[in-house]
């Protein structure tokens, strides 16, 4: 046999000179192939011997061209054979080989669908770790940190987490940057720009095509949100003296059209509180003479009349769109996220967007300045002056004809530590909190169960990448609970290696900052722990 590899003749299923094509037959159909081989190369030697041109356009193939011919004469041979061996089965075999082979083929299918699958659901969840230390930016491995880019050339997305290598048009290079924000899809890029020369301030709006101003004057500037379609939403406030003194605040969304026109409209001359909820694409605000409004903006812009004499709007905090509190963040992204809380007259109302009346809940008298509601369907959990109490909502009946949503009497869980440490896992339907003895508690279905005690009131946060997990300190060690029904590990034998530090976790490891400012990582079950290296803080990136 000839090597389709290296062109030397030899015997057996493998070439010895070039560990070439590995080929495993059996001894019959070996013999047929030859002979067919054989008498296939005498037919083409006399061919060639009548057409000079078409031997030396053989000749001139390449050994992987020489392979696929051999390949394919191969694929041939091999039909006939058992094409030849079907026609002598029996007609219910034929059939039944029919069946066995669909069905592999069918399941190799669905093998190969699901690993695809899998792969895509996988790097779609897939976050990427990094850190930022001295100014620089690095990707997080098990051993080490690889630089990545530094601070400054980057621009983050409204959750100061992800972020985008992008730098500002170069006819604003002069100016400086006081903030910069990405939209999530890293289409569009905004900026708010000091002109040293005009003393005047800008917001700037560009993308790998066109740069706009959306705003320029001598008023400051803050940057709440740019969404994937190039919406942009801001405020304004007037700096009235150089004590820093300032005037009311105005709240804006401008958007660039097709055509390159800026449209930009006013939302509020004088805000107060603002939240944004992404994925409702929608507004939340109230003003100084306390009237409380919804904006939902895209093709039909809305904006809604809820409230007077409106005093504060609490919305939904990052990581939980039934967690309602003073600590929330202005800008909530996650999915689903549709309700808010606000006070009116020393009153609390629960209201969302897909209530069909539109109506608010009443949820009780409460004057505290410091809210946290937890609302999941019809369980109300309230923290009010130190204590941790629970409701239902229920329907009233006004009349015959007409019931309104009301809550019943509230009945008291657990006392509560002075920080009102509090979380809430929606798949278990558990409050977490640290009561006024210093223990770890959970909550679940009229249940109070004991974690652990000796626990750092304050300390008490979710582990940023893995539902239901959470850290906390105990006797000044960073511990972490994969869910309530677990033991809680400590992530280190030495100690003080960690002390109320954030973790993340990644294929199997936990990362944290100790009190040093160093990164550490360890196994699930928090041994093998090791310094990777000097870190600020860890960021989980796309």
């Amino acid at each position: 046999m000839v090597c389709p590899k290296c062109g030397r003749e030899y015997e057996g299923t493998k070439c010895p000179n070039c560990d070439g094509l590995d080929i495993i037959v059996n001894q019959d159909d070996y013999l047929k192939r030859r002979r067919e081989y054989e008498e296939k190369q005498a037919v083409l030697k006399s061919a060639s011997s009548d057409n000079e041109e078409k031997n030396k356009s053989n000749e001139a193939l390449k050994p992987d061209e020489i392979l696929d011919k051999i390949v394919k004469a191969g694929g041939q041979a091999r039909k006939k054979i058992v094409d030849k061996k079907a026609e002598k089965t029996q007609k219910e075999k034929k059939k039944k080989k029919k069946t066995v082979i669909i069905g592999i083929v069918i399941s190799i299918i669905v093998v190969l669908a699901g690993a695809v699958g899998t792969y895509m659901l996988i790097n779609h969840k897939e976050a990427i770790l990094y850190t930022i230390y001295d100014n620089i930016i690095y990707r997080i491995s098990e051993t080490d940190m690889q630089q990545v880019c530094n601070y400054d050339e980057v621009l983050f997305e409204s959750d100061n987490n992800s972020f985008h290598i992008q730098s500002i048009p170069q006819q604003f290079r002069d100016r400086t940057i006081k903030e910069s924000m990405a939209s999530s899809n890293g289409k569009y890029y905004c900026a708010f720009v000091y002109n040293h020369s005009s003393n005047n301030y800008s917001i700037i709006l560009w993308n790998n095509e066109n740069s706009n101003i959306l705003a320029e004057n001598n008023k400051e500037k803050k940057l709440l949100y740019i969404d994937n379609d190039g919406y942009v939403i801001y405020q304004e406030t007037e700096v009235i003296n150089e004590e820093g003194s300032v005037g009311t605040t105005q709240l804006y969304i401008s958007k660039v059209e097709s055509d390159h026109n800026i449209t930009t409209t006013m939302l509020s001359e004088t805000v107060k509180d603002i939240y944004v909820y992404s994925d409702k694409k929608a507004v939340i605000f109230n003003d100084l003479d306390g009237k409380l409004y919804t904006y939902v903006y895209g093709k039909n812009p809305k904006k809604q009349l809820i409230a007077q004499d409106v005093t504060t709007v609490y919305g939904a905090v990052k990581d939980c769109i039934h967690l309602f509190s003073y600590k929330a963040q202005q800008v909530n992204t996650l999915k689903d996220c549709n309700g808010f809380i606000y006070t009116c007259n020393d009153s609390v109302y629960y209201y969302q967007f897909d209530f069909n009346d539109g109506n608010s809940i009443y949820l009780g008298k409460n004057n505290d300045a410091n809210l946290t509601y937890i609302i999941d369907k019809n369980d109300v959990i309230m923290a009010n002056k130190n204590t941790l109490m629970c409701a239902k909502i229920v329907d009233k009946a006004i009349d015959t004809h007409t019931e309104i949503k009301v809550i019943d009497t509230y009945t008291e869980i657990a006392k509560l530590g002075t920080l009102d440490n509090i979380i809430y896992d929606s798949n278990s339907k558990s409050v977490i909190f640290v009561n006024d003895n210093s223990s770890l508690m959970y909550y679940c279905k009229g249940k109070v169960t004991n974690i652990s005690d000796e626990v750092t009131d304050g300390t008490l946060n979710w582990i940023a990448n893995i539902k239901g997990a959470f850290t906390y300190v105990c006797n000044q060690a960073q511990m972490y609970c994969k869910n309530v029904k677990t033991s809680p590990v400590r992530l280190a034998e030495e100690e003080n290696i960690a002390q109320n530090s954030e973790v993340f976790y990644q294929k199997g490891k936990l990362y944290f900052i100790n009190i040093e400012g160093k990164l550490y990582v360890c196994s699930g079950n928090g041994n093998n722990c090791n310094m990777i290296g000097d870190a600020n803080r860890i960021i989980l990136g796309k």
